[in-house]
């Protein structure tokens, strides 16, 4: 039987890659949820054994919504792992970068990509929840304006192409994650 673990986020997430990192795939079935919210209910209602959750990013500090989540809910921490991350301007197969004017993203990922758009004027930034979402989505609008900052693992899931590749400000840029499960609550 698998094990059920839950994510924020989409498909190619560096969430994703941060299970990948506590177990084979073969042995797990990944459930992406869109926020944090619905993670917690999968949890609760059965529908997901384990989490996985970014913690905290060497560059930008806590995850402010994840603390808020793990005040509010009765955790157990299994395990935790560290995930360098890096960071790539993802589009639809016939962007380039100078078909480009927004990219879109989490708003941790462009501030740590701010070189990038000091180089790159022309560029506006446009915030979202997820930078595996933001990728999704430039990807499939087909549009050659449009490109998402995120894991470079998105372009591969999702038929697009990396148009810039590492575009972070440091390479000593890591995130750490925990696996969760929510603790058992004895009826006695």
């Amino acid at each position: 039987m698998l094990i059920k673990i839950a994510f924020q986020g989409e498909r190619g997430s560096f969430a994703e890659d941060a299970i990948f990192k506590f177990f084979d795939e073969k042995e797990i079935e990944i459930i992406a949820c869109p926020t944090l919210e619905s993670l917690r209910e999968k949890l609760e209602n059965g529908n997901a054994e384990l989490a996985v959750l970014p913690i905290k990013n060497s560059l930008a500090g806590e995850v402010e919504n994840v603390k808020k989540l793990l005040e509010n809910v009765d955790w157990k921490k299994l395990s935790e792992c560290e995930l360098q991350i890096r960071q790539n301007l993802i589009g639809c197969r016939d962007a380039s970068l100078e078909t480009l004017r927004t990219v879109e993203s989490h708003k941790v990922a462009l501030a740590q990509c701010e070189n990038f758009f000091i180089e790159n004027p022309h560029l506006q930034k446009i915030e979202s929840p997820n930078t595996a979402f933001s990728a999704k989505r430039a990807i499939e609008s087909g549009d050659i304006t449009r490109a998402a900052i995120a894991n470079a693992r998105t372009a591969e899931i999702y038929g697009g192409r990396i148009i810039s590749a590492n575009i972070q400000d440091s390479d000593e840029n890591y995130t750490t994650f925990h696996l969760f499960t929510l603790k058992v609550k004895h009826a006695f």
